[in-house]
């Protein structure tokens, strides 16, 4: 049985009640989430916390580090 029409909620027609829009913080919150992190080596698997790439076996200079989409070996964090 269908909780809504118990409640008495919904018209004769069957029309439902809608959720309310979402506020901007949440449509930019679940925006952030879809592009996910940005591509540059700080969210990269493969850069160690010594600065150094473990799949180039090399340090990069500081702009490239910061470069977004850059590399194309990025591979995002493991979250563990």
């Amino acid at each position: 049985m269908a909780l809504r029409p118990v409640l008495g909620e919904g018209d004769a027609a069957g029309d439902e009640m809608s959720r309310h829009a979402e506020p901007d913080f949440v449509t930019d919150y679940k925006r952030w989430l879809a592009a996910g992190p940005p591509r540059c080596c700080h969210t990269c698997e493969n850069y160690g916390n010594d600065g150094m790439c473990v799949e180039f076996f090399m340090t990069p200079p500081a702009e490239f580090a910061e470069a977004v989409g850059e590399c194309p070996s990025w591979m995002q964090e493991v979250p563990f």
